[in-house]
């Protein structure tokens, strides 16, 4: 074992990059899903939520972006404005800080895989003040080259088709995508276009980009959220 793994420590509340376990799924979906993220250049996941769908891969960009040999230094959020309560132009604050709250889910993945509390609290504010955490609305991913990048969309199944390939071709190099949604939960009226990005996965063989769709058996968030699951789909609601 060499000195510099030895010798790692935590520094306050944050784990140092050299002290953190591997990351490891709870179930053989997770898996699956954490083997594609690592493997594929671009990965859609779909299902159940609490399945880890946006989690994972904010741990993973935590990890490869503060790994001073993995050519990914930047974690670049994207989400699309729609949401189960007031759009974001009602949000307080200049546009960044609206981002900020909006990109609060998968924010909090990146900061509970740095040791949680206050320190990564403060050490996700800086990494998104040093330029390795952009936010970005889809209004203005237009023009963008996003290289060396782990550019996550989510809440897709709100997308629409135009915005998708917005999105899918800002994707520059060395950078990985990974477009997460479930469609049992959008809040727009029109059809979900995320239907329409896996009707192709299902007519086109060899594209570049690996699916997996997580059932409600795969939710780790609790148990009574999977109760919970399972009486809406019984009750159909």
């Amino acid at each position: 074992m060499s000195k510099k793994y030895s010798n790692a420590v935590k520094k306050g509340n944050v784990v140092d990059i050299y002290s953190r376990q591997p990351i490891k799924g709870l179930n053989e979906k997770q898996e699956r899903y954490i083997n594609m993220l690592k493997n594929r250049l671009v990965t859609v996941s779909t299902g159940a939520p609490g399945t880890g769908k946006t989690f994972i891969p904010a741990a993973l960009a935590t990890d490869w972006i503060l790994n001073p040999d993995n050519p990914i230094d930047t974690l670049v959020i994207i989400r699309p404005p729609e949401g189960p309560g007031k759009s974001m132009g009602y949000l307080p604050g200049d546009l960044n800080e609206k981002l900020r709250v909006w990109a609060g889910p998968i924010l909090s993945g990146v900061e509970h895989r740095l040791g949680g509390g206050a320190f990564a609290k403060e050490k996700v504010n800086n990494m998104i003040k040093d330029g390795r955490i952009v936010l970005l609305s889809l209004e203005h991913i237009r023009g963008h080259s996003l290289d060396n990048s782990m550019i996550i969309l989510d809440e897709a199944e709100n997308c629409t088709f135009h915005e998708l390939k917005a999105v899918m071709t800002r994707v520059g190099l060395d950078s990985r995508l990974v477009i997460s949604g479930d469609v049992g939960q959008k809040d727009i009226r029109s059809h979900s276009e995320l239907e329409t990005l896996l009707r192709l996965t299902n007519e086109y063989e060899k594209l570049p980009w690996s699916v997996v769709s997580f059932d409600i058996e795969d939710c780790v968030r609790s148990p009574l959220v999977k109760q919970f699951l399972y009486l809406f789909e019984d009750a159909n609601v």
